[in-house]
């Protein structure tokens, strides 16, 4: 009985979390609508809601309906991080982008964690759930590739110096 409460309070954490990181990787998307990047993050930004899909079934398989307040929270507490200071009032910042970015790394690396621990703990679970958690923590993998690469062209934005030859 212990162990399907962990995976329940687990699962609820996550699921709270995933709330938040859709959000988060749609408004990333939207933000980036007019650079090179903003088709690669709309397919990510589909991709994540997706995770989010996957994660509700898990959930649902086990039976499992609670942590709506723990979700609202999560998404509440996303949207607050919008209203932080970035150096700019009225545009987006480079500096948001650096951050957004780093928020979407540190989300998908828990969900590929969440992806582990499912795979591992399939053989341990009375009810084991029909998904295949090897593909979901490749696909995490891919997506975290993506936002490292995001990250990286953000920082080179925000912080980079683009003068290359500087007066005399």
């Amino acid at each position: 009985m212990l162990r399907r409460q962990l995976l329940e309070t687990y699962l609820d954490d996550h699921w709270a979390g995933a709330g938040a990181g859709t959000a988060l990787a749609d408004r990333v998307a939207h933000n980036n609508g007019a650079s090179v990047w903003h088709d690669r993050l709309a397919r990510l930004a589909h991709d994540v809601a997706e995770d989010e899909v996957t994660l509700a079934k898990v959930r649902e398989h086990f039976g499992f309906h609670g942590g709506r307040a723990k979700r609202l929270f999560a998404q509440v507490g996303e949207r607050a991080a919008r209203a932080k200071p970035n150096g700019r009032l009225l545009t987006y910042s480079p500096l948001s982008r650096v951050l957004e970015a780093e928020a979407l790394a540190s989300g998908i690396t828990a969900k590929r964690q969440l992806w582990v621990s499912l795979n591992e703990a399939g053989g341990f679970l009375r009810e084991p759930a029909p998904f295949d958690f090897g593909s979901l923590v490749e696909r995490a993998d891919a997506q975290l590739e993506l936002v490292c690469a995001f990250h990286l062209d953000a920082a080179r934005e925000a912080f980079g110096d683009p003068v290359l030859v500087r007066p005399g």
